[in-house]
């Protein structure tokens, strides 16, 4: 168990994430693999005002539309799956695929988008 943790923590700090803490009283809220492990991120937040011109605030705008409306597609897909099993408890394994691409794209989407986001306001992780 305590390698899997290290290995984990080691993953976590590839990833750029700013620090992680060890959770052993098993607190932390998340899937049962990531109970042990709580991200902290570190913000860096502008120290002056942040002004976003009328072309930047409609790019933004647009990125957020496009995260929902493919959000919402991944999402769907994952209640589509669960029904499909529902039906028909024999397509459980092939779309057991489906439903386990869906939160990493979820995640994925969610990322591009706060760092779009963190560059628009100048946000730096520390």
């Amino acid at each position: 168990m305590e390698n899997r943790v290290k290995r984990r923590r080691k993953w976590l700090l590839r990833q750029s994430m700013a620090a992680v803490r060890f959770d052993p009283t098993n607190q932390s809220q998340g899937l049962p693999s990531e109970r042990c492990v709580a991200i902290v991120w570190r913000m860096v937040l502008p120290d002056k005002p942040v002004t976003l011109s009328a072309e930047q605030v409609a790019e933004l705008n647009k990125k957020l539309s496009v995260m929902r409306h493919d959000i919402n597609g991944d999402l769907a897909l994952i209640v589509a799956a669960a029904e499909l099993i529902k039906l028909n408890p024999s397509t459980a394994e092939r779309m057991l695929a489906t439903l386990l691409e869906q939160p990493t794209k979820i995640r994925e989407r969610a990322d591009k988008f706060s760092r779009d986001l963190e560059i628009a306001l100048g946000i730096k992780r520390g």
